[in-house]
């Protein structure tokens, strides 16, 4: 380019003339609305794809990770529900050699932890809808056998809170978390869940079970609520709850369950809460 003072070139002016018009397209562009550039719309809809891939991407792979995790949750659960039956099985198998009853039993009491804490962990990562309340409890019961008692009363309570829970599993999550309080020293919340599972029958019509049943349940409450009871050394509480029990025995007519619901009561006669002379209701014949 000449010098600023003299006088400018063809060429130089055709060149100051193409930078201003490259100049004036781009400030054109520039007051163009968004939607109106090329280039920004095929950006924007490739950010756009790009998000809607990621997010089914995510969603799929978070599928797979809760059926996998379920499967595996089933696996430990089943295997966990075998032990105390092969416990049984070992205390019968060795009744005579004390010392090889005492190795296996061991060894099956060290498996149920392991697999209780390992199904725990699974579990824990699964969202709330995706487990059902016998798998909560289940993996309660496990723990509790393991005497971690504090995991297994959040367990419980999983277990009560699982939306639409039935009334079998509520009723035997309530139970053992009131046993749990009473184990853990806090009684009164152990009695306000055997009071709870004492009324899981109440928004029920006449008509949704048998009062068999309904009996038949409130026995094996009162029963256990009396066993809490005794755990802490309250007499007068044991014998309270045996005797509501014995109430709702009365109001059972003879049938091929009786003997079963009413056998429970009657070994209990041995224990050493219950108050000398109480009456107990005995096995009715047809």
């Amino acid at each position: 380019m000449s010098d600023l003072t003299g006088p400018a070139t063809a060429s130089e002016v055709a060149l100051l003339r193409e930078q201003v018009s490259l100049l004036q397209i781009a400030s054109a562009e520039k007051k163009k609305p968004f939607w109106q550039t090329p280039t920004n719309i095929v950006s924007a809809l490739a950010f756009v794809f790009s998000l809607g891939t990621t997010a089914v991407s995510y969603v799929r792979t978070s599928r797979a990770e809760v059926h996998a995790a379920r499967v595996e949750l089933r696996g430990l659960l089943s295997r966990l529900a075998m032990l105390p039956r092969e416990f049984a099985e070992n205390a019968k198998k060795y009744e005579t050699d004390a010392s090889t009853r005492d190795l296996v039993g061991g060894q099956i009491n060290q498996e149920n932890s392991l697999l209780a804490r390992q199904a725990a962990e699974i579990a824990a990562r699964l969202p709330l809808d995706q487990m059902t309340a016998t798998e909560a409890y289940s993996i309660g019961w496990a723990l509790m056998g393991s005497l971690d008692n504090a995991g297994a009363r959040v367990w419980a309570g999983r277990a009560i809170d699982t939306p639409g829970v039935g009334v079998n599993d509520l009723t035997a999550a309530l139970r053992m978390r009131a046993n749990l309080g009473f184990i853990m020293g806090q009684p009164e919340a152990g009695r306000v869940d055997y009071q709870r599972a004492l009324k899981v029958f109440s928004d029920k019509t006449a008509n949704d079970y048998t009062d068999f049943t309904i009996r038949s349940f409130h026995i094996t409450t009162e029963i256990g609520w009396a066993l809490s009871e005794c755990g802490i050394g309250n007499v007068g509480g044991y014998a309270q709850h045996l005797a509501e029990a014995e109430k709702l025995l009365a109001g059972i007519p003879f049938s091929p369950g009786y003997n079963q619901v009413a056998g429970p009561l009657m070994a209990l006669r041995a224990q050493p809460c219950m108050p000398q002379g109480a009456p107990l209701a005995p096995a009715r014949k047809p």
